[in-house]
């Protein structure tokens, strides 16, 4: 089923290349697989054919924060500035380097943070 799936997003990338939202679907596939290249590379064409979209960077800094805090950073920080709400305690946003210690895995699964939020609802386009 999964390769079906691939097959119908590289049809419809095939047929729309311009269409982000493609892309980024495509890598969400891809990034269950464990091909995390290849989701790179189409979270990075996302964000180049539609740079206003926070998802689209707060997926990337996700991959990126295992090879590249800084990058990682940038991406996070911009998903903020297009309203992106980072869920955290306060004081204390979520992400691997602050999950290391017991004390804080620990405080995580007993108390976990509020849900990812975005301040203004995100909906791919094409489903609209």
């Amino acid at each position: 089923m999964i390769d079906q799936i691939l097959a119908d997003l590289d049809r419809a990338i095939q047929l729309e290349p311009e269409n982000a939202e493609y892309h980024y679907i495509r890598y969400s596939v891809l990034i269950d697989r464990g091909q995390t290249e290849a989701a790179l590379a189409d979270l990075d064409r996302a964000i180049e054919l539609d740079p206003s979209t926070a998802q689209y960077y707060f997926a990337r800094s996700a991959i990126r924060q295992f090879d590249d805090q800084a990058g990682a950073s940038r991406d996070r920080q911009r998903a903020v500035e297009l309203g992106y709400e980072e869920p955290g305690f306060p004081g204390m946003p979520i992400s691997l380097e602050n999950l290391t210690r017991k004390s804080d895995w620990d405080k995580f699964l007993n108390d976990p943070p509020a849900p990812q939020r975005i301040k203004e609802k995100w909906r791919l386009k094409c489903l609209e």
